[in-house]
C-alpha cells in the first residue's frame, strides 16, 4: 500500500529567520505582519489543493491575532504541533530541565487557546534524548525531527561557512554525523540515542531523503533542481518540510530578502515547483494527510 503525502509547515518567527542569516532582530510590527501574511498565503495554496498540513508552531513570538489565525486553520482541518517556545537552535545541547520547560511552556500556551498538540519537531532537525523524554512525558504520539541523508546537513554547513566568510554568524548548529544513518522509514527511537530504533512509545517520522538522497525541504526544492530528484519510494511516507518563507512574496523591503535566496525566487515559480512535487506524489497514488493521521495509522 502506498504511504501518504504529508505537508508540514514550520511556523518559525521572523526573528528566528533573522538569526539563521546573522541579521539583527526585526521590529515587533514586522513579526506579526510576517506571520499573518505567510499564513494567509500558505492557507490559500493548501485550500486550493485540498491539502491538510501539520503546522509546527513556535509560540514565543505569536500575538493574539496570530493565535486566532492558527485557530481558524485548525478548524479548517490542519494540525498544530509543538516547535518549542523560543526556537533554540541549540536545543540538543541544553540540559534536560531547560528542554522540558521549553516544550511544556509552548504546549500550555497552545492548549490554553484551544490548540492541543500531539506531535513535535525539534529546531535544527535533531531529536535529543532530553527532547524525546519531554514529549514522552507530554503523551505525544510522534516526533518529526530527523532529516536523513547527507545532502541537507552538508548544504547547511556550507551556508554557515559562507556567512562566516562574510562576517556573519548563524545560530544554526551542525547535525551530528550519526544522524546520517537515521532510518528512512518511521521507527520507535532509542531513548538514549533517538537517531536509531529502540523502545520509545513515540514514533519518529523522519523527513526522509528520496531516492537520490534529497529530502523534500523547501530550501532544496526551490534551488532549481528537477522535481523527480525528490521522488520517494511508495512504501515510505513522503514528508515535505516547508517554512513560512516559502509562501512570502519576493520583496526588497524585508531585510531577509538579501541573504535568503528563497525570497529571490519569484513566489509564482516557488508554488509551481511545489505543484510539480504534489503531482508526482499524486501520480504514485498517495493520499494527503497530517502527521497525526499518519502516526495513528501506524498504530
Amino acid at each position: 500500500m502506498t504511504s501518504p503525502f504529508c505537508v508540514t509547515l514550520d511556523c518559525d518567527s521572523l526573528a528566528s529567520h533573522h538569526a539563521v542569516w546573522g541579521l539583527p532582530p526585526p521590529a515587533a510590527a514586522e513579526v506579526e505582519s510576517f506571520f499573518l501574511r505567510a499564513l494567509d498565503a500558505a492557507d490559500g495554496w493548501l485550500r486550493a489543493r485540498k491539502l491538510p498540513a501539520t503546522l509546527f508552531v513556535t509560540g514565543g513570538d505569536v500575538t493574539p491575532a496570530v493565535l486566532e489565525r492558527l485557530r481558524q486553520l485548525a478548524g479548517a482541518g490542519h494540525e498544530v504541533g509543538n516547535h518549542t517556545f523560543s526556537h533554540p537552535y541549540d536545543l540538543a545541547s541544553l540540559d534536560a530541565d531547560t528542554v522540558r520547560r521549553e516544550l511544556e511552556r509552548n504546549h500550555r500556551l497552545l492548549a490554553d487557546v484551544g490548540l492541543p498538540c500531539r506531535g513535535f519537531r525539534a529546531p535544527g532537525y535533531h531529536l535529543s534524548p532530553a527532547a524525546l523524554a519531554a514529549i514522552t512525558r507530554l503523551g505525544y504520539t510522534y516526533s518529526s525531527s530527523q532529516i536523513t541523508g547527507w545532502v541537507y546537513p552538508t548544504a547547511k554547513w556550507a551556508t554557515a561557512l559562507g556567512l562566516r566568510l562574510r562576517g556573519r554568524r548563524t545560530r544554526t548548529v551542525r547535525h551530528p554525523v550519526s544522524d546520517w544513518w537515521t532510518p528512512k522509514a518511521p521507527y520507535h527511537p532509542d531513548p538514549a540515542a533517538p537517531h536509531r530504533p529502540g523502545s520509545s512509545p513515540v514514533w519518529e517520522l523522519p523527513i526522509a531523503a528520496g531516492r537520490f538522497g534529497l529530502p523534500s525541504v523547501g530550501a532544496l526544492i526551490h534551488a532549481g533542481l528537477p522535481p523527480f530528484l525528490f521522488d520517494t519510494p511508495g512504501a515510505r511516507p513522503w514528508i515535505v518540510n516547508l517554512h513560512l518563507t516559502d509562501f512570502i512574496p519576493e520583496t526588497p523591503r524585508l531585510a531577509l530578502s538579501g541573504p535568503d535566496f528563497t525570497l529571490r525566487v519569484p513566489l509564482e515559480r516557488r508554488l509551481a515547483t511545489l505543484d510539480r512535487i504534489l503531482a508526482r506524489a499524486t501520480g504514485q497514488g498517495r493520499r494527503p494527510g497530517t502527521l497525526g493521521e499518519l502516526a495513528r495509522a501506524l498504530g
